[in-house]
């Protein structure tokens, strides 16, 4: 390959990797480069793969050794599996001549399937406010593809519309009869009308990205995983961190049944419109 196909792949596979990186989605990425014996030697083939993955990852490393390509890419695939985020290991390109070498950690991925949720008296807090607020929109990103069913119970409880970002829509959108479409660059006037006559806006799984589509003035409740990112993108009075799944399923026992209501019927009107 000479230098110039090799930049060019290069640049798609970042273009990738910080769609990757800034989507959460989980990846290894194996770079390669040329010969350790030519670090620092101008060989026209050497790339800096710490440097130039560096903005595009969350785990960055080259390996050198025999013995440190198997620890390295255990703690390369434990990082994008357990943080949702890009792993890249670089690979000299004479270490893939060299004889592999049993490795001293674990050699399998380990899953954890853990309940992550806020504590009960933050339920209990959220619930207060759900139960008191008569305009409610619920917006899913992708984060709140795991909980489907209990979104639309929670919506079926509160008569609460429900918009979703475009990586939340094909997790959310289906048999849910409160849905009322994307908002965003990509979005439908339904969804941004409801958002902008709630008086709660309840965030679930989502960092929504585009404030100009953020309304102003009403109270902003947000639920995620990473905790890093409640109230980065909106003034929120609540941030609670947890797995939506993990926590609609504590919250929705203490939710009330409300009435339909206009706001909901209105909102679902202007979906069909």
């Amino acid at each position: 390959m000479c230098r110039q196909q090799r930049a060019g792949a290069y640049i798609h596979l970042i273009n990738g990797l910080y769609e990757a990186q800034r989507s959460n989605v989980p990846v290894l990425a194996i770079a390669s480069t040329c010969a350790s014996d030519e670090f620092g030697m101008g060989f026209f083939q050497e790339t800096n793969t710490i440097k130039l993955f560096a903005d595009c990852s969350g785990y960055n490393e080259i390996a050198t050794t025999p013995k440190q390509f198997p620890r390295m890419l255990q703690a390369a695939l434990q990082h994008a599996y357990s943080r949702s985020e890009v792993a890249v290991l670089g690979l000299p390109g004479d270490l893939t001549k060299s004889d592999a070498e049993e490795s001293s950690t674990a050699k399998f991925l380990l899953k954890q399937q853990t309940v992550f949720r806020p504590a009960d008296n933050d339920i209990a807090a959220l619930a207060g406010k759900l139960n008191a607020a008569s305009k409610i929109t619920i917006y899913c990103g992708w984060g709140a593809g795991e909980a489907h069913d209990e979104v639309v119970k929670l919506a079926g409880l509160l008569k609460a519309p429900v918009a979703y970002s475009f990586r939340g829509k094909m997790a959310i959108q289906y048999n849910n009869p409160y849905e009322i479409g994307m908002t965003g660059l990509l979005g439908l006037p339904s969804a941004f009308y409801a958002m902008h006559h709630s008086e709660l806006l309840l965030l679930l799984g989502t960092d929504f990205p585009y404030k100009q589509f953020m309304p102003d003035g009403l109270e902003i409740i947000q639920v995620d995983k990473r905790a890093e990112r409640l109230g980065r993108k909106a003034k929120v009075s609540i941030g609670l961190a947890g797995n939506i799944n993990d926590t609609l399923q504590a919250l929705l026992p203490l939710i009330q049944q409300k009435k339909m209501i206009a706001f909901c019927k209105s909102s679902l009107r202007n979906m069909k419109m």
